[in-house]
């Protein structure tokens, strides 16, 4: 009797140890996945000189913050500044492309507009070309895309 008490006993614990959830990885195990500081940018400038950025920073606690831009030789742009934590995924859009504005039941989602006119050139530009929409004018880049720089730093 006391032997099947001994077995169940150890079964019991040999249980609970195997079912009880693990600890985090040692830091710099190869399962780790716990947030780490990074920050890297990147840029690319196309034949045209038209340009496209993304800068990104972690600070290792969750919280992620950066910026997509896009700013064309006309001087067409858009800057995205998001951030990502433990509340969501927030953006804010800065721009002054062609065609866009405030919907008329305000910003959607998580995500405020400012928008600025188009330049005038592109205005005359596009008027002259004789449409009556200027946001279906922009062609689609049919070039190769350049080369990427990628610039990377761990924090």
């Amino acid at each position: 009797m006391f032997c099947k008490f001994i077995i169940v006993i150890l079964f019991s614990v040999l249980h609970l140890g195997l079912t009880q959830p693990r600890g985090r990885a040692p830091a710099g195990s190869p399962d780790d996945e716990s947030p780490k500081p990074y920050t890297f940018n990147i840029e690319s400038v196309d034949e045209y000189g038209n340009t496209v950025s993304r800068t990104e920073t972690a600070d290792g606690s969750g919280t992620v913050k950066g910026t997509y831009t896009y700013r064309d030789v006309d001087g067409v742009y858009r800057v995205a500044d998001y951030v990502a934590d433990a509340t969501g995924y927030r953006v804010s859009i800065r721009t002054n492309e062609p065609g866009v504005g405030k919907h008329e039941n305000g910003d959607p989602a998580d995500t405020t507009f400012e928008v600025e006119p188009p330049p005038a050139a592109v205005v005359a530009k596009y008027a002259t070309a004789g449409s009556t929409r200027i946001e279906t004018l922009r062609p689609a880049p049919s070039a190769p895309v350049a080369p990427v720089r990628l610039l990377a730093r761990q924090a």
